[in-house]
């Protein structure tokens, strides 16, 4: 019987892991075939406003005592 779910459990294992594998490669060629990368290479960083506004400090938070 253990012998029996190990093989099954390792079967379930060794299917999702090629099927994984399979679909990195399907994306990665999908990539490359579109060329969908080169619009991450003109992006720019998007930069924080110069003043930044005051926020109050956090609070002590409060707890319920149960007796």
């Amino acid at each position: 019987m253990r012998l029996r779910k190990g093989l099954v459990a390792l079967s379930i294992f060794t299917i999702m892991f090629i099927a994984a594998w399979q679909a990195d490669s399907f994306n990665d060629r999908m990539i490359q075939m579109y060329n969908l990368d080169e619009e991450h290479e003109n992006m720019g960083i998007l930069e924080a406003p110069q003043q930044i506004q005051q926020l109050e400090p956090f609070r002590p938070r409060e707890y319920i005592k149960i007796r």
